[in-house]
């Protein structure tokens, strides 16, 4: 077509003129050939789409498939486990929501990404999170939250083209404008209805291309409120109901993939953040222990096509696997700097180490820390309290056997110190902030998460430290802190003052509880 242009035109134009023609013509072929390279060689081996979805604070044996409690009643999730794999040992690396997503969506533990507590720190955009891996490869990407802790403030919306985190309508008019005040200290949430509200049209809009979604449901978290007919079915459990309504709405987006006819070209990932503590070890929720009980969490992973199905793995898995597994589903390069590993698909031997930790008792209170490491069936936790326990023979971790193994917990000690001195960054930068303000500080305060306003953040190392009170000897007052702080908010400071002296008696250094009777006799003087 030029050849034949030229000809028509060439008494018109000069030679000249028809060389700067011939010039942008094959600038503009040359450009275009590079431009398809390039899409071309930034397309991920297999064009499968990928849903992350997250219930948080869910117990593994609280989920049908995992056959413990007789009355969980997950008939959506139970019926994804026949169409993929279950992982029956999936442990969280920290039982708190920020920095446990933040390890989902990078593929680190909390020391190597930087995340070590809600609302104190931020994901830095060093890391190169699973989305931003995604929308590389040309996906679409978006995510739909149900709670403060993962609003974009804090890092995570990362690499997201759609990030919606509208979590306070209940205290909006119609017009959107926040009109009702706040009746409780807890978190500013949705229910998983609304979160599906937020995500599904979007999931429609994108079903031609592949796109990467995440999911979060908040609703298990404390505290329960299950809408009805849940409230009433399970008013003898009203976490578990929190759970059946999750996986009702869960059933609804699934019901959409079908219909939209991409439900076997998407590989589908259920997991929580970490579990709850429901009085076990003394602990009413979480974030202060690192037992089995609160980084227990269920695992089920549906592969593209419906392979691999009816199957399960009892090996040990942790939540930094996800990452890995996602990119090698898809066929782009696992690069080192990756501590998860693909999960397995069969019961190979593994001698795989399973790192936690929990340094949310020091921000919060003062207190010791924790550490711990599960290999070959022990588990070892490092603190003011050491410990040890044999899995296979007690897997509510009850009978502590560390005095009679010590050449054993010495071993699995060294064997921590290892994990942590091979996995950190190499110039110990982990390039997150941890700016906290008073507003988020309050909100914080909520949900047992006591941060005060001290500089503790400040003062820790990346070293195994024994130093400070077990948390272990005090987790029995965090209801009381909680019903304290839950009592200022709604202006009872008379009867938030007897609480608070109670807990004095018990602990009469800790400063989170000091801080609280200055905002009470600040707030109230003429009471004092």
């Amino acid at each position: 077509r030029l050849v034949g242009s030229e000809m028509c035109i060439r008494d018109s134009l000069s030679i000249t003129d028809l060389r700067i023609r011939y010039f942008f013509a094959l600038m503009f072929v040359l450009i275009g050939i590079t431009g398809c390279d390039q899409s071309q060689s930034n397309k991920p081996v297999n064009d499968f789409n990928v849903l992350i979805v997250t219930f948080d604070t869910t117990r593994a044996d609280h989920i049908g498939t995992y056959n413990k409690k007789p009355d969980a009643y997950t008939p959506h999730l139970d019926t994804l486990a026949k169409d993929g794999v279950v992982y029956e040992r999936t442990l969280s690396p920290i039982p708190i929501t920020l920095p446990s997503h933040s390890s989902i969506m990078t593929g680190k533990v909390p020391f190597a990404h930087g995340v070590r507590d809600n609302g104190l720190f931020n994901l830095s955009k060093n890391h190169n999170t699973l989305a931003e891996i995604l929308k590389s490869y040309g996906f679409s990407t978006a995510a739909a939250i149900g709670s403060f802790p993962l609003t974009s403030k804090f890092g995570l919306n990362q690499g997201f083209d759609y990030y919606n985190e509208h979590i306070a309508q209940k205290f909006e008019d119609i017009f959107g404008e926040r009109t009702l005040p706040k009746d409780s200290i807890f978190f500013d949430e949705r229910n998983s209805t609304q979160v599906n509200n937020a995500i599904m049209p979007w999931i429609e809009k994108n079903k031609n291309k592949p796109f990467f979604a995440w999911v979060h449901y908040f609703d298990p978290h404390h505290p329960h409120e299950p809408p009805s007919p849940y409230n009433q079915t399970f008013a003898h459990d009203l976490y578990q109901g929190e759970i059946a309504f999750s996986d009702e709405s869960l059933g609804k987006i699934i019901a959409q993939l079908k219909r939209l006819n991409v439900y076997d070209n998407t590989l589908i990932i259920f997991t929580s953040d970490h579990g709850e503590g429901n009085e076990e070890h003394n602990e009413a929720t979480h974030s202060l222990l690192i037992y089995n009980s609160t980084l227990h969490v269920p695992l089920i992973i549906k592969y593209p096509n419906q392979q691999y199905a009816n199957t399960r793995i009892s090996q040990w898995t942790g939540l930094i696997d996800i990452f890995p597994t996602v990119l090698n589903v898809l066929g782009i390069e696992v690069t080192d700097d990756i501590q998860g590993e693909i999960l397995p698909l069969d019961e190979s031997e593994s001698s795989k180490e399973i790192y936690s930790e929990t340094l949310s008792p020091r921000f919060s209170n003062g207190w010791g820390e924790q550490r711990g490491l599960i290999k070959d069936g022990f588990k070892y936790i490092y603190g003011p309290q050491k410990e040890l326990y044999n899995l296979e023979l007690d897997p509510n971790e009850i009978n502590n056997i560390i005095l009679q193994n010590k050449t054993l917990a010495n071993s699995m000690q060294a064997d921590l110190q290892d994990y942590i001195d091979e996995n950190r960054p190499e110039d110990n930068n982990i390039g997150s902030t941890h700016d906290v303000d008073a507003k988020t500080l309050e909100i914080l305060r909520g949900l047992g998460y006591i941060q005060s306003t001290t500089g503790a953040i400040d003062q820790f190392e990346e070293k195994l430290d024994d130093s400070g009170d077990a948390p272990q000897l005090h987790i029995a007052t965090i209801s009381t802190y909680s019903t304290v702080t839950n009592l200022m908010f709604k202006g009872d400071y008379i009867d938030a003052i007897r609480y608070i002296n109670i807990l004095l008696l018990s602990d009469p250094e800790n400063l989170a509880y000091k801080e609280s009777v200055s905002y009470t006799h600040l707030t109230l003087p003429t009471i004092c």
